[in-house]
Parts: C-alpha cells; structure tokens; sequence
C-alpha cells in the first residue's frame, strides 16, 4: 500500500482516515473507508493515472451498491466540468454500469412528512442529548407519530429525511415499516457522509445507513460533492452546508404537490451545537405555516 499511503497522508484528513484504516483488524474490511481514501486520492493527486489505480484498489471486490455510490461521486464532478483527466482515468476502472430500470410515474401523494431529528449521541458526547440505549424509545414515538400523520392511509402519504445515525434512520425505518414512501436526502456524497454524520456513534448504526441507503438508492439525491459552500452563500451569516440541507428538505416536501406538509422533530428544545441543526428546519417550517410536530427528547428519554 506504499504510494496509496504516501498520497493519502499529504493532508490532515488523508492522516485521518489513514489512521482510521490502521485501526481496522486484520483481516476486516471497511469498504466506505477505502472509498474515501480513494477520493481523498483523487483529489490530491494531479496524476490521473495515480488517481484511477486508487479507485481500482478500493472497489476490487465491492458491490454494485458500492460501485454505484463511488461512481457517482466522479459523476459529479464531470458534470461540474472539474478534475476532468482525473475523472476519465478514473472511470475507466471501473466495473461496466448496469442500466437501471426506467422509474415509474410517481403517484400523487395527499400528505408530505419532513423529518428532522438529534442524532445519536457521539460517546464522547458529554452532555446527553440522544444516548444510544435511548434508540428503541425514540424508534417507537417517531412510529406511532408518523402513524397518526398518515391519517390512516401510508400509501398517500411520502417522508423526507436525511440519513444520520439516530432520528434519520429510524425515520426512514419506521416508513419502511408502515408502507410509506421515503426519499433520502444526503448532504455529502455516501463515503463522506458516513464519516460524518453515521460512523462517529459506534454501534450497528452503519450497517443500517447501508440498508436504507440501498433500499432507497434509485431515488437517493445528493446536495453537494463537496462540504463547503459555493462561493455565491459564504457571505451569509451563520450559514453552512447543513443549513442548507435543511432549506432543500423542506423545499422538497413544499414541491412534491401534496396539499398537506407536516414537520416531524425529535428535539430537546434546545439551539444545536452549531448552524443548521434540528431548531434551525423548525423554524424554517413555522416561517413557511407547516405545523410542527415535535417529539420532546426531554421528556421521552428522562433526560
């Protein structure tokens, strides 16, 4: 792994995730892991050639699922018309793409559900605000909440969501259960993403990202390759890409044609621990007359 390693640790991230691949056992695999040193390589690498043998180690093996999220990374970037070489040499290597089936008329839907939501705490979180034994209690009053929205018919009824380890997941779980359509909306790109916003909570919380991310995958959007924002917003005051992924959910739900948008949250009722966080999209929601819906963390986990 000499000249993977020697690219990927040309930067404090590459240190990062190199130091995250030393920590995997022997003989496991963490195929996001490897992706995404793939595309930190390919970032930082100005050879193409480089750039595409790191996609080709990381994918030797991987899924078509895994194949696709990598893909479509690159895609972005060609559409952007940036890294162009790169994304050529890059392609290249990769496995041939299968056609998907052509996507069916959506029907119309009577009722649009937005999630928002804590993720589960980080353990090294030291002010609880969703502890992981908590998850079954949230799982349950996001479910019976999201039952009563649908007024007793799911099949009418369409969520949106991000995929964060927590609220998200068990959002997009609870549709799966009640035969309501969901759409997952990720901020990054899947490898990125999972670093971010799924890995940090330990637990089994990646292995369920996968099976809603896969589950969903023909109607999976992404908001951005990259995390920071175009030049057109950094201007704005206490504004980042988070903030935006929470203006985008909600302009989704708004332009999905159902007479009725509902915002479900699963909130302490407190400020997040930064811009764009669940009190941010509440407030968006209320400055746009959808009726909140809020699941008080407080009470429901006894914290």
């Amino acid at each position: 792994q000499g000249d993977w390693s020697s690219d990927v640790c040309s930067s404090d991230l590459g240190l990062s995730m190199q130091a995250a691949r030393d920590r995997v056992e022997q003989g496991t695999r963490d195929i996001w892991l490897d992706i995404s040193i793939a595309d930190h390589q390919f970032l930082m690498s100005e050879r193409p050639a480089r750039a595409a043998a790191g996609y080709e180690k990381a994918l030797a093996g991987a899924s078509s699922f895994h194949v696709d999220a990598a893909r479509g990374q690159l895609l972005l970037y060609r559409d952007l018309g940036i890294f162009e070489e790169r994304v050529v040499a890059s392609l290249a290597v990769f496995p041939p793409e299968v056609t998907k089936p052509a996507a069916v008329a959506a029907p119309r839907f009577q009722r649009a559900v937005v999630f928002t939501g804590h993720m589960v705490d980080r353990p090294d979180r030291k002010t609880p605000r969703f502890p992981q034994n908590k998850e079954a209690d949230a799982g349950a009053a996001i479910r019976r909440a999201l039952a009563d929205l649908t007024g007793g018919e799911p099949s009418s009824c369409i969520g949106f969501a991000g995929g964060a380890s927590g609220g998200d997941l068990l959002f997009h779980e609870a549709c799966e259960d009640l035969g309501i359509v969901s759409r997952l909306r990720l901020t990054l790109p899947v490898g990125p993403f999972i670093a971010n916003s799924v890995a940090p909570a330990n637990a089994d919380w990646e292995k369920r990202f996968n099976a809603v991310a896969k589950r969903l995958q023909d109607t999976l959007e992404i908001l951005s390759p990259f995390a920071e924002l175009p030049k057109w917003l950094t201007r704005k005051a206490d504004y980042n890409i988070w903030g935006r992924t929470n203006v985008w959910l909600l302009e989704e739900a708004l332009a999905c044609g159902a007479p009725e948008v509902h915002l479900l949250a699963l909130w302490n009722g407190e400020a997040g621990d930064g811009p764009g966080g669940t009190s941010h999209l509440i407030e968006l929601a209320r400055q746009q007359g959808v009726s909140a819906h809020i699941l008080d963390t407080k009470t429901l986990f006894g914290l």
